[in-house]
């Protein structure tokens, strides 16, 4: 504690050396040749010195390297090894809150040290913010953001200037509600298309010590940890663009403090408005805070109610949980896992203002054990944008409400058309089960007619909009847009179900108008003459044909397919459906693109699929709307074949080929002088009425007739059902087309009534008469 100068204060040498005691706030250097200031000395008013040769001893208490005098710091409880262990990582106490907790605390509060109230809020956003309000009232404190609470002057937007703002809290450090924060006040800025728009943030960064850093913008990926070009890194900020970028990266990096050193960000939001430019600060809600209020509850996670909305954040911690006991490396490191930014725009106006935009950023941690093993973890940064769905809601069930009505009331019409077709008299079980598929069939189209007209509406808006009003939707504000959906797809499904059930039950019976073209010279068993009989090939080469023109189109399948993905794929109409507001068809390969969204890409497969096929394929693949191929009735009246359809029990189709020659099973030589004939018009029309062509018709059945054909065919069906080739279906083929010939060809007295003059909607461009053929209980026995 002495040393033996050489010189005197003046400067004169000294002839008689003694032994000096150094004064109080210095002591002897390393080879005891002069005296040196203690640097463990704090000057202040209130504590001019420290113990004898630098020596800290009570009331004094050594922190951080310098001596505190004991008042300056926290109550004994903070200096329990607890308060320097950090939540939810390796239950040890941390080097760095062991060095610098308390020394933080006694130099901001007492000394009011910048940087010493910068680092002990660094240490509070290590805890993620945890802290017990119990605690801020009655003490002692125990950890660092009670710590920082309890310092002077904390409001939500007014602190000393050596004071960080981190938390959002009242005068009286009451937690001020997110949704307060977030749904207050908006942006004085207009964002827009075009020109466009772009989200300039900007982060004011401290390093782990507390040093000031500097105020930087957010570009080339300063918050985002995957790695990638800076045209597609900085395509986040761009106004509108809704972005999603992930990654996996090596554990092992996050130890490497060069690469990623630790610091710590404010984010504002730079708004310039009448030539003016200002910050505002940009609200932080960190998913994994745990309130200590509520047993460690995660209350930050769902809606802005009850949210704790912090200032400042961190991309790695790699220092914070190195152990005091052993040093080295950190135990365990944690990461920005996943950060999203969400824009909200403000509703009911079409201004292009939004309000305070949020960050939510939550925590991951990996082991130094895993990491050493080669592990990976999850990296995503999300920009997302909103907007209050109020309007589209109203809209939406509006129109579902008045056309799920009218499509109602048009399955009710639909019913009743079948029940009088079916002949039901009144409404059974079975009227209310076809109501019900009618139903489903209409409703159908309704929710398919809404879901394209919303889906066309927000993609055409939202790509050609200048001031920003409109936004993709959400996947929660999609919930009912997406139902109704799936319900047009479900309730189709039960159409086609209907329609193949009905389609299987209808009735086609093929008229052979071709008669016995003389007797045999052998007799039969009773004396009579022998018909030669009529071949049955041109029956069943109709009846062939008939069943390959049933799955026949109206447009070439393979066409419209490759006319489809020509227009999407090659074209680039699909390149406009993404979630961003380019809606060029071309786009450059290096450009960051949007993932798809799939309302956008369902108005446009519906558009481009109508278009091609109104445009394309109705006008120059096969014009016209024929249901029947012409060809196919032309084929009836060479082959003298009649097409009877029973759609229904009392309702049909029928389809006119009686050869107006009277036969078509001869020769070749033969049949071309027919032709001949009918070519140079020397024969009657081929009409079901005298010098008519008219061949396709809608008929009412007569409930009578229906019963008979019913009765005749009933053994045929006993007979296959049974298995039983007796020949009981040969006869009722024979009959039923004596029955069908008779009823068409009006050959028995009573047997027709007229009432042609009935016109119905046609097959092909003309009119298709509906014939009502009606005739006596007596004429259907006689036949």
């Amino acid at each position: 504690t002495t040393i033996s100068p050489e010189r005197d204060m003046e400067g004169n040498l000294i002839v008689k050396r003694q032994c000096l005691t150094c004064a109080n706030g210095t002591r002897t250097n390393a080879d005891n040749s002069r005296c040196e200031v203690c640097t463990n000395k704090l000057f202040n008013a209130s504590h001019p010195s420290i113990g004898e040769n630098c020596a800290c001893t009570a009331p004094y208490q050594q922190q951080d390297g310098f001596c505190f005098p004991q008042e300056t710091l926290p109550s004994t409880s903070a200096q329990t090894t607890s308060a320097f262990i950090i939540p939810d990582t390796e239950p040890t106490a941390s080097k760095y809150f062991q060095d610098n907790l308390l020394a933080a605390y006694a130099m901001c509060n007492f000394y009011k040290n910048d940087t010493a109230c910068q680092l002990l809020g660094n240490l509070c956003v290590l805890t993620l913010y945890q802290y017990l309000t119990r605690n801020l009232n009655t003490g002692p404190y125990s950890n660092a953001c009670e710590m920082h609470l309890r310092l002077p002057f904390i409001e939500r937007n007014f602190a000393p200037p050596h004071i960080p703002w981190l938390f959002y809290v009242s005068n009286s450090i009451e937690r001020i509600d997110g949704e307060a924060v977030l749904k207050t006040d908006k942006m004085g800025k207009v964002y827009t298309f075009d020109p466009r728009s772009y989200l300039d943030y900007r982060v004011a960064r401290y390093s782990l010590s507390g040093e000031y850093l500097g105020l930087s913008d957010v570009l080339n990926g300063r918050i985002q940890l995957c790695k990638d070009t800076t045209i597609r890194l900085n395509a986040a900020f761009t106004f509108g663009t809704t972005y999603k970028q992930t990654c996996k990266m090596d554990a092992i990096d996050f130890w490497d403090q060069t690469k990623y050193p630790v610091e710590f960000m404010d984010l504002y939001l730079e708004i310039e408005k009448n030539s003016q430019k200002s910050l505002f600060p940009v609200p932080v809600n960190i998913l994994n805070y745990k309130s200590l209020d509520n047993a460690g509850e995660e209350t930050n996670r769902g809606g802005d109610g009850g949210k704790m909305l912090v200032r400042r954040f961190f991309m790695v911690d790699n220092v914070g949980n190195i152990p005091a006991n052993g040093g080295g490396s950190a135990q365990m490191v944690r990461y920005a896992k996943s950060i999203k930014i969400n824009v909200n725009l403000v509703s009911g106006t079409t201004e292009g203002f939004i309000y305070p935009p949020a960050l939510d950023i939550e925590y991951g941690k990996v082991s130094k054990t895993d990491a050493d093993g080669g592990s990976t973890v999850d990296i995503s940064f999300e920009v997302t944008y909103t907007y209050d769905p109020n309007d589209y809601k109203r809209d939406f069930r509006i129109s579902i409400g008045v056309l799920s009505t009218l499509g109602v009331l048009y399955a009710g019409y639909k019913t009743w058309c079948w029940s009088k077709r079916s002949g039901r008299p009144s409404i059974d079980f079975q009227t209310i089960v076809h109501f019900f598929f009618f139903c489903s069939g209409t409703l159908a189209n309704v929710f398919f007619v809404v879901t394209f007209g919303m889906a066309f509406y927000w993609l055409i808006f939202y790509k050609r909009q200048s001031v920003v009003y409109l936004v993709h939707p959400t996947t929660s504000q999609l919930k009912d847009w997406l139902g109704v959906f799936v319900s047009a797809f479900a309730l189709k499904f039960l159409e086609v179900a209907h329609m193949i059930f009905m389609q299987c039950m209808i009735d086609v019976f093929f008229i052979d108008w071709e008669r016995p073209k003389g007797v045999t010279g052998s007799a039969t068993e009773s004396g009579k003459s022998k018909e030669v009989p009529v071949s049955i090939w041109r029956t069943y080469f109709v009846a062939n044909e008939w069943n390959e023109i049933q799955a026949i189109r109206k447009i070439n399948k393979t066409f419209q397919v490759w006319a489809v993905v020509f227009f999407l794929v090659v074209v680039g109409f699909e390149n406009t459906a993404t979630k961003d507001p380019d809606g060029s068809v071309n786009k450059k390969s290096e450009d960051y693109r949007s993932e798809y969204s799939h309302v956008y890409r369902y108005a446009l497969a519906v558009l481009v699929f109508l278009v091609t096929d109104h445009t394309v394929q109705g006008g120059y693949v096969r014009p016209g709307r024929e249901i029947i191929d012409p060809m196919f009735v032309d084929l009836c009246s060479m082959s003298n074949i009649s097409v009877f359809i029973m759609a229904h029990a009392q309702w049909g189709h029928y389809i006119h080929g009686r050869s107006v020659h009277g036969k078509s099973d001869t020769n070749m030589k033969e049949m071309f002088e027919l032709i001949k004939k009918e070519e140079e018009d020397n024969c009657s029309k081929r009409g079901l009425l005298p010098n008519d062509e008219q061949q396709t018709f809608m008929m009412a059945i007569p409930r009578k007739l229906r019963q008979r054909y019913e009765t005749i065919r009933a053994p045929a069906q006993l007979e296959i059902a049974q298995r039983n080739a007796a020949g009981r279906g040969v006869e009722a083929y024979n009959t039923i087309n004596r029955l069908l010939c008779a009823f068409i060809d009006r050959s028995l007295a009573g047997l027709y009534q007229s009432k042609n003059k009935v016109r119905a909607s046609a097959y092909g461009y003309s009119d298709v008469p509906k014939i009502d053929l009606r005739f006596s209980v007596h004429a259907v026995e006689r036949i």
